[in-house]
């Protein structure tokens, strides 16, 4: 009896342990399959964007050519940037010939700048990265912050300011913030930069990352880090904004939903803070 016990056991252990594999085997398959669907939704949206920006910029009004090389540009000079630019062809040809050219990452030329747009993009990308990580920061840190002290002081003088406060940082714009502390803390109380990400007495660094305030911290240059820091509170700040009401409008309200269930009653009765 107990050896027949004994291959039970053991072949029930290997029965559980074979549903449990090919169980596994089978999310495995739903979730690649889950991911190649999300791809090739994908791709078919980033074409029908392609397709949408283009006709964007073929039905604005004017000649191309002209904005191009500005009004006092010979017709000469204009007919040969039509034909370098395919711009004579049908559009799906001339379709064609810029989604061909966008994913070998030739974007052309800016109008505003005269340089290859890749090089704008590698210029000023890191600017853009660095001051929404820098909004990011501090819309975690002070919007968690802030609706957590609210829900610890629900009803207190803390919690109603916040909340009113509140309203005024969703409503408002960012650009409008922007104007504000730009008024406030460059013209009446000039404490912080208008412009630029460096001051223009700062020593010149070495580009590694992109971003000053790494930068300068790498290449052994904590005032210029500081620097760049100070260049970024205004603009971060204003755009961090309504970020941080919303936050801490959110965390206040899922705090106080969860503080009045039992397992949290539980918890304090047992000396967790």
């Amino acid at each position: 009896m107990a050896y027949t016990a004994g291959i039970r056991s053991v072949f029930h252990r290997k029965k559980r342990s074979t549903v449990h594999y090919v169980h596994s085997n089978r999310k495995g398959d739903v979730m690649l399959k889950y991911v190649l669907k999300r791809l090739l939704q994908s791709i078919i949206v980033l074409l029908g964007l392609s397709v949408l920006i283009f006709c964007i910029a073929r039905v604005i009004p004017g000649d191309t050519a002209t904005m191009a090389l500005g009004s006092t540009a010979s017709e000469e000079a204009k007919e040969n940037y039509r034909e370098q630019h395919h711009l004579n062809d049908p559009l799906p040809i001339q379709y064609m010939y810029w989604i061909r050219d966008a994913v070998q990452g030739n974007f052309g030329n800016s109008t505003q700048t005269k340089r290859a747009v890749s090089d704008d993009i590698a210029d000023f990308l890191p600017a853009t990265l660095e001051l929404i990580l820098f909004a990011a920061v501090l819309e975690i840190v002070c919007g968690i912050g802030l609706g957590v002290a609210c829900a610890r002081r629900s009803g207190g003088i803390l919690d109603n300011t916040i909340r009113v406060t509140s309203y005024l940082g969703i409503a408002t714009p960012s650009y409008v913030w922007a104007i504000f502390f730009m008024l406030i803390f460059c013209f009446w109380i000039p404490i912080l930069p208008t412009i630029g990400r460096i001051s223009s007495g700062m020593p010149k660094i070495s580009t590694i990352t992109g971003f000053y305030i790494i930068d300068g911290l790498l290449t052994g240059n904590p005032a210029v880090s500081w620097d760049a820091f100070k260049h970024l509170i205004m603009p971060g700040t204003a755009l961090a904004l309504t970020g941080i009401a919303q936050s801490a409008r959110i965390t206040r309200s899922s705090m106080l939903d969860n503080m009045s269930k039992d397992f949290v009653g539980a918890e304090i009765s047992s000396g967790i803070p």
